[in-house]
């Protein structure tokens, strides 16, 4: 498993939204965590990497998830990119993985 692509749109994340991991993967349905936790869901998806594997990472990390709850997560940011072209740059800037693993 790429747990470097992980961790890298993890911070990703984390730098453009000026939060730490723990507070995205905190319970709440407040849109300061789920909007985050979209994304890298979405990130994830759109880099192939499956469902189960994002699991994995996010268990190692203390964090369990569950099946449908990503899978809602990414039709949800799907949903507001085709809403918004703005998602668009957004999800772009987000997928670059650094290089320093």
């Amino acid at each position: 498993m790429n747990e470097h692509i992980l961790q890298s749109y993890i911070d990703n994340i984390t730098m453009h939204f000026g939060v730490n991991q723990e507070f995205i993967f905190s319970e709440g349905q407040k849109l300061e965590k789920t909007e985050p936790r979209q994304l890298f869901f979405y990130l994830c998806h759109k880099r192939g990497i499956p469902i189960v594997a994002v699991q994995k990472f996010m268990s190692k990390a203390g964090f369990d998830m569950h099946h449908a709850t990503i899978y809602q997560s990414i039709r949800k940011m799907q949903e507001k990119i085709e809403g918004d072209s703005d998602y668009n740059d957004l999800v772009t800037r987000l997928m670059k993985v650094s290089v320093n693993v």
